[in-house]
């Protein structure tokens, strides 16, 4: 278990539907917590000045501090910030929409750039932490080999 405040960081991205070729908005926030990250999201059509014809409601994805391997922040020049999850597995991000790799990349508001990256450098340590816990558990599989 890794102690820490919990951080929340909204973000949003845009996704294409094949079949129908319907764009799709999913709108969120990643949350920090003990046991690793946890993403609430919702998802509907984008149709310009149309609200969405059915709410799903919001739905979560935990991503065990296991299973991430880094959160980052990425400015980008004229445009907002991206906050770019990269899971050790497929199966990490699976039940997000949208997401067919490793690799989450969430549009962050200007205005949140800065607790954006707070919660990168939180997590990175909490990483950290959670790596040396495992280490010091006594676990032989993810002990260090020796010089």
């Amino acid at each position: 278990m890794v102690t820490m405040d919990v951080i929340a960081v909204p973000f949003t991205y845009n996704y294409l539907v094949q079949p129908e070729f319907t764009f799709m908005e999913v709108r969120g926030v990643l949350r920090t917590g003990p046991e690793g990250l946890v993403i609430e999201f919702r998802d509907h059509p984008v149709v310009a000045g149309v609200n969405p014809p059915h709410d799903r409601g919001v739905r979560s994805v935990a991503v065990p501090w296991d299973q991430v391997q880094s959160l980052a922040l990425r400015d980008r020049f004229l445009r907002r910030p991206l906050l770019v999850l990269r899971v050790a597995s497929m199966f990490a991000v699976a039940a997000l929409p949208g997401v067919d790799g490793t690799e989450v990349a969430m549009v962050i508001a200007r205005a949140d750039r800065m607790l954006a990256r707070h919660a990168a450098a939180e997590v990175e340590a909490a990483m950290a932490e959670h790596r040396l816990r495992t280490l010091g558990a006594g676990d032989e599989a993810s002990r260090l080999p020796p010089r």
